[in-house]
């Protein structure tokens, strides 16, 4: 049995808030269904995987690049121990840096190469120790060449069914509280099944796998405001810290203990492993 050689970092910048740098080497294992709060872009650096969403297959091998719109449910599955980087920036970053808001598209968009080698040069700059005002003005000057695109050549998504958009506004609102099938059909007068299918029609993920996501998402953020994994786990919806642990796990593929201090107190140090692991990759 060949060792696992795996590496899977994640890395935050000082001063940015809304931007993660992600990293994985070797990937052996497939990556379950997820969606995020945040646009990411992420380019495969060697092996091969598919990256599934809804019933669109995108083939990943070196040098592709795919821009995954916020809320857009995907998968990645393994082909051959597949490596990737990924720049996950919340919507309010993008609108930040592009001076206004970007539309999601309807799907995930594969970029052709030349954009890639803009990427590359971003990530060379995020991984090199420089103030925040140099990490920013190379964010504002990628993502228009990136994503700007987006707003003329890529069809926007389109609005969500009202009765999809109450349920995603009811699991919202009742985020830390367990919001039964029955209730979610009850609020826009479906059958539960009906409610249900409905859904994950249109969300890609079913209503539990949404709130789960979403607990994940707002644990995130408590954690990087200094909160503690036990009151993080009181405060968005889990019974205890295990139970936080074992999904925060399974979806951010690090203990939140782990993440906290990658993100923020050695934040320098991840990134310089990622330079480092990455190596040709960016010359």
């Amino acid at each position: 049995m060949r060792a696992n050689l795996a590496k899977y970092r994640i890395a935050g910048f000082s001063g940015i808030n809304g931007l993660e740098f992600c990293y994985g080497e070797k990937l052996v294992e497939s990556i379950a269904r997820t969606l995020h709060l945040s646009w990411e872009i992420l380019v495969c650096s060697s092996g091969a995987a598919e990256l599934i969403s809804n019933d669109r297959v995108i083939m990943l091998t070196a040098g592709t690049m795919v821009i995954i719109p916020p809320y857009t449910a995907h998968s990645i599955r393994n082909l051959v121990d597949y490596s990737f980087c990924a720049l996950r920036l919340e919507d309010e970053l993008v609108t930040m840096l592009l001076g206004k808001p970007l539309q999601p598209s309807a799907a995930p968009v594969v970029k052709p190469s030349q954009e890639a080698l803009v990427w590359h040069w971003l990530c060379k700059q995020l991984l090199l120790d420089q103030p925040t005002a140099i990490y920013e003005s190379a964010l504002v000057g990628a993502l228009r060449t990136i994503l700007e695109p987006l707003r003329r050549n890529v069809p926007p998504r389109l609005p969500l069914p009202d009765r999809v958009a109450k349920m995603r506004a009811q699991l919202e609102r009742h985020l830390n509280q367990d919001v039964s099938l029955a209730e979610l059909g009850d609020h826009v007068e479906l059958s539960r099944f009906h409610a249900a299918r409905l859904f994950k029609a249109d969300m890609g993920v079913s209503p539990h796998e949404y709130q789960l996501l979403l607990r994940i998402m707002r644990a995130k953020r408590l954690l990087l405001g200094g909160q503690t994994a036990t009151r993080v786990a009181a405060q968005v919806g889990f019974s205890d810290q295990s139970h936080l642990h074992r999904y925060f796990k399974r979806y951010v593929h690090v203990t939140p203990g782990v993440y906290r201090r990658w993100m923020t107190t050695d934040s320098k140090k991840i990134q310089a492993e990622i330079r480092e692991c990455m190596g040709s990759f960016f010359l």
